[in-house]
């Protein structure tokens, strides 16, 4: 798909969840926040995030009071997924969302 297609469509449907100040949650938010920010502005003129935004690995490490190493995205898996939620990892985008969104739900607990 287009990414200017793609992301005009994930931020409609981001405004059409309802959610006033949507928050973002990266591994790592320097990098994804980057880029996500990037193609909102440049292909739809707005972020619906805007600067709302949660690095997963800093606040593992502020949580848990864990070292940098030991919230790598690796390690925070290894701690918080079964093997059968990781299996398969391919930097597929919609596969990254969904196992990053089950891990930070993990962490809550």
């Amino acid at each position: 798909i287009d990414p200017g297609i793609a992301i005009v469509e994930a931020c409609q449907w981001i405004k059409q969840v309802g959610i006033d100040r949507p928050i973002q949650i990266c591994f790592p938010s320097a990098f994804d926040n980057t880029y996500w920010r990037y193609y909102a502005m440049h292909y739809n003129e707005t972020d619906p995030f805007m600067f709302n935004v949660i690095d997963g690995s800093s606040y593992a490490m502020g949580k848990f009071s864990i070292t940098r190493r030991e919230a790598s995205l690796r390690n925070l898996y290894k701690r918080f997924l079964t093997e059968e939620e990781t299996k398969g990892h391919t930097h597929d985008a919609l596969s990254d969302a969904r196992t990053q969104g089950l891990l930070f739900l993990r962490m809550q607990r």
